[in-house]
């Protein structure tokens, strides 16, 4: 299989350190109730570790819905077209040379 990439070990020390408090914590404190919590750190990767991947991607998400999208109203429509059409669609898509009447079921 090979050597693995130097930022890939990387990646899987920093997933095992995750969420872990002997790998750093900040410790916040209330000053009006005097209750202190402590916070882990955590690996901050995409893509390797679950909960830092699936925190990115929420925080991505409420990003693009609150400040990028328009406050429109939107649809989506997902067409499925019958195997004979795809056929005929997958002759069209190669360029009109290559498409030949013969492909086309009555």
């Amino acid at each position: 299989m090979g050597r693995l990439r130097p930022d890939t070990i990387t990646h899987v020390e920093d997933f095992l350190r995750c969420g872990d408090l002997a790998a750093g914590f900040t410790r916040y404190h209330c000053p009006d109730c005097n209750h202190e919590k402590l916070l882990p750190f955590t690996c901050k990767s995409r893509h390797f570790c679950p909960s830092c991947h699936q925190r990115r991607t929420l925080q991505t998400g409420t990003w693009i819905a609150n400040t990028v999208s328009q406050p429109v109203p939107h649809r989506q429509y997902v067409l499925t077209p019958s195997p004979p059409a795809q056929s005929v669609l997958a002759g069209l898509a190669s360029g009109p040379n290559n498409y030949k009447s013969d492909k086309i079921m009555t």
